[in-house]
């Protein structure tokens, strides 16, 4: 299959997984707001935030490594040292996995006091962690091997379950337990489907463990702490600021900007492991420039309409699906929606980087933002509460892709912008 169709075929299933990831997790966060009160809403965000932040962390870096290398590695047709890859993964994601498990049991009481959110809480998201790093890890695996259409129904089981166990444990009286039972029954799920799809099997082949540690993961888990902490951490540190109401109102705003942030993050999902194949190879690394120009525009076309009639429309669309308690959602919708537009065009850029082997620059982008992003963040939300976490991250998405456009054009000479040829007299 030529780079153009399986580029087309990627983004085709990663468009219908996105499209019923929203859906479903519409459904999941509109059943939770029906039932919850913004407070209680707010602890189910915050744990599902917080186990965001951790399970990337858990992950040591591994995930996008292994997303790149594989890819790498199977251009090269060396499968032995893929097989080692996933082996050599799982063995350190395992132990590390039951590390922070145990702290979040022994250490509840005190966890609770930092975030804000009840002790029961806090002992489910340690659980959660667990089963959503495992989901993570297999889904990139996936990803690196380019089975999307696997990829796509292990994420629709999942997504059910979520809802099904979610919404008969609210109906018995769990409250917010409900949507964190079903959150941790979707990763799970999902985790074990993907597992089973994995190619374990087969002779393996020696990999310069030190080496990947070194080039590939160490500065991975930099760049993923900061990127978690700057994508998920803005509702932890919303809540331990103000309460779980505005981090309840901001989630929800939030929520209906997602198609606005996923287009382009789906296209560059479709894009990476082709980048990374690519790259491998100085004949074919030509072919990039116009491959990413394509999928930017095109993030563009799609991303800006949705984004203003969600504008438009956002006090009818919180009244459709929420409570009115979530009105004040719909003053920061502005503000998000074009932060979350900047932030996915400038991830796309980023990760292209990364997919070209410039993983440091990568990783000093996202420490740059993310401590840009607390440094202005924290005294915002002081003054202004949920939309100055609103502002906060509009420019600090604004400065992670200027960063990125700068350095993707220089090693890659690309040009986004093309200036329209003069004619001719």
């Amino acid at each position: 299959m030529s780079v153009g169709r399986k580029l087309v075929s990627n983004s085709a299933y990663l468009f219908i997984d996105w499209f019923i990831g929203t859906l479903m997790g519409l459904i999941y966060w509109v059943m939770a707001g029906k039932l919850l009160l913004p407070k209680e809403y707010g602890i189910v965000s915050t744990a599902f935030n917080l186990a965001m932040i951790l399970s990337g962390i858990s992950a040591l870096g591994l995930g996008q490594t292994m997303w790149k290398l594989i890819a790498e590695y199977l251009a090269k047709n060396r499968v032995g040292k893929v097989i080692s890859l996933i082996r050599f993964s799982f063995k350190i994601i395992i132990i590390s996995n039951l590390i922070i498990l145990t702290v979040f049991l022994v250490f509840t009481n005190f966890i609770s006091s930092v975030t804000n959110i009840p002790p029961t809480a806090v002992f489910y998201t340690g659980f959660m962690i667990l089963a959503a790093t495992l989901a993570q890890q297999t889904g990139l695996i996936m990803y690196g091997f380019q089975m999307m259409k696997k990829f796509l129904l292990t994420d629709l089981w999942g997504q059910l379950i979520k809802i099904v166990v979610s919404a008969a444990f609210l109906f018995l009286g769990f409250n917010y337990l409900g949507p964190m039972l079903g959150l941790i029954s979707c990763f799970l799920a999902m985790a074990v489907l993907r597992f089973l799809n994995i190619r374990l099997k087969g002779k393996s082949e020696n990999i310069d463990k030190r080496g990947i540690m070194m080039d590939y993961v160490l500065p991975s888990f930099v760049a993923f702490i900061a990127m978690t902490l700057f994508s998920s951490g803005q509702y932890v540190l919303l809540t331990a600021l103000q309460n779980t109401a505005a981090t309840g109102i901001y989630s929800v705003a939030a929520i209906f900007m997602m198609p606005v942030l996923i287009i382009p993050n789906t296209l560059s999902g479709a894009l990476f492991p082709l980048a990374s194949q690519l790259s491998a190879k100085r004949s074919t690394k030509v072919q990039l420039p116009n491959l990413i120009k394509l999928v930017f525009r095109y993030s563009v076309f799609v991303a800006i309409p949705i984004m203003l009639f969600l504008m438009v429309f956002s006090k009818f669309a919180i009244l459709t699906f929420f409570r009115a308690e979530y009105l004040p959602a719909s003053n920061l919708f502005p503000a998000i929606a074009i932060a979350s537009l900047i932030f996915g065009l400038g991830s796309l850029l980023l990760n292209n980087l990364y997919a070209i082997g410039k993983i440091k620059v990568n990783r000093n982008i996202y420490i740059a933002v993310t401590i840009i992003f607390f440094t202005i963040a924290v005294p915002l939300i002081k003054m202004f509460s949920s939309f100055g976490l609103a502002v906060s991250y509009g420019i600090s998405a604004t400065l992670l892709f200027l960063l990125s456009y700068f350095h993707i054009k220089k090693h890659l000479k690309l040009k986004i912008i093309l200036k329209k040829k003069k004619k001719e007299r």
